[in-house]
């Protein structure tokens, strides 16, 4: 870690969401593609869901799951 470093620290969705999708007119109408391990992958899924992407749109690989 740099703490001099710029950019974006901590948990993806949050900042995805902030930053892109919240003003996006139809997020669920993206197609996603992630990778990492299974604690996020299963963090940003669920938002995702919530969000009302349907599966087919979700593409994701697990690091070390």
């Amino acid at each position: 870690d740099d703490p001099n470093g710029e950019g974006f620290k901590g948990f993806i969705m949050p900042v995805l969401y902030e930053q892109y999708l919240k003003n996006h007119p139809e997020p669920e109408e993206i197609e996603y593609y992630f990778c990492g391990p299974p604690a996020m992958n299963a963090s940003v899924l669920k938002s995702l869901d919530e969000l009302g992407v349907p599966e087919d749109n979700i593409s994701f690989d697990d690091f070390g799951g």
